[in-house]
């Protein structure tokens, strides 16, 4: 990303982050090109992404991805790389986009073991990093379960293990 500012706004900036003197605040028409700005000191908050190295989630196409971040920038937004991904992945987020490492928005219980499940149970169930409603259709002889999505037709059900499952409260 690219952003041009005027030198004589950019300076006060640079000032106050040890980045430059009181002399190089003199006018000029000069323009030049910031890729990035680090902040690298202050006190940083509990909050995800307030520091360099920090391991987050980021939202992407509406799923959450393992990510650290690379840069702070000034206003607020961070630089990230998600984890596992190359460089040409790597992009700035807003804090709407970040969420600590495991906080997950699941609906409902885990279901620990398949005995806590029937036949027309109703369950959320994971897919694409989304949750949907559904019910229990049957439990497979290797402690799978096949579901039923509620509102789809019978070429969405399918079988899934117990961690893309939530018991309906």
């Amino acid at each position: 990303m690219r952003c041009y500012v005027p030198l004589t706004a950019f300076i006060p900036f640079l000032i106050a982050c040890g980045g430059a003197s009181e002399s190089a605040a003199r006018p000029t028409t000069r323009t030049v090109v910031v890729e990035r700005v680090v902040v690298e000191h202050g006190t940083p908050d509990d909050s995800p992404g307030s520091s360099v190295g920090d391991r987050l989630e980021v939202e992407y196409g509406g799923s959450w991805y393992p990510a650290t971040v690379e840069a702070v920038l000034a206003d607020g937004r961070v630089e990230i790389s998600y984890d596992g991904y190359g460089q040409a992945w790597n992009e700035i987020v807003g804090p709407a986009r970040m969420r600590p490492r495991g906080e997950s928005t699941a609906p409902g219980d885990p279901v620990p073991t398949v005995s806590r499940l029937a036949k027309g149970s109703s369950v959320f169930v994971e897919w694409g990093g989304h949750w949907y409603p559904g019910r229990v259709r049957a439990i497979t002889p290797d402690k799978r379960v096949e579901i039923a999505y509620d509102g789809y037709d019978d070429g969405w059900n399918e079988t899934v293990g117990l961690a893309r499952l939530r018991v309906a409260n």
